[in-house]
């Protein structure tokens, strides 16, 4: 039969494998609880920055939009530029053209001089617009 001294051995052995094998599966199952544990906060922060991408999403439309205002903007300014100097010059010439008008009334220039300076003030005008 088998010796008092290998039972021993052999309980022993035994005990500390239980010991080691109750261990193992006390730690596997707190590491399988944690790693539920960290799953569950992973989808969480996947579905918050799944919340966050569409906010930005909408922010970028809402920034295209509003780009989209200021090139119609902006082309409506110019647009009013253009016609705000076209009138300017076209009061400017008028003002040059009565100006020298009532000058030839009053003899102060030939009507040679007033043809010669109103086409030269409409070409300084025509040069500045």
């Amino acid at each position: 039969m088998i010796s008092e001294s290998k039972m021993e051995w052999f309980i022993t052995l035994l005990g500390t494998v239980t010991t080691v094998i109750a261990s193992v599966a006390s730690l596997a199952y707190w590491l399988g609880k944690k790693f539920t544990e960290i799953e569950t906060r992973l989808k969480l922060i996947d579905e918050r920055f799944r919340h966050v991408v569409e906010r930005f999403s909408q922010i970028d439309k809402r920034f295209e939009q509003i780009d989209e205002r200021f090139k119609e903007l902006e082309q409506r300014l110019r647009a009013e530029i253009r016609r705000s100097s076209l009138f300017s010059a076209q009061l400017i010439r008028a003002l040059h053209s009565n100006l020298i008008d009532f000058m030839t009334l009053k003899k102060i220039f030939t009507p040679e001089e007033r043809e010669y300076l109103i086409r030269e003030a409409g070409r300084i005008i025509e040069a500045h617009t």
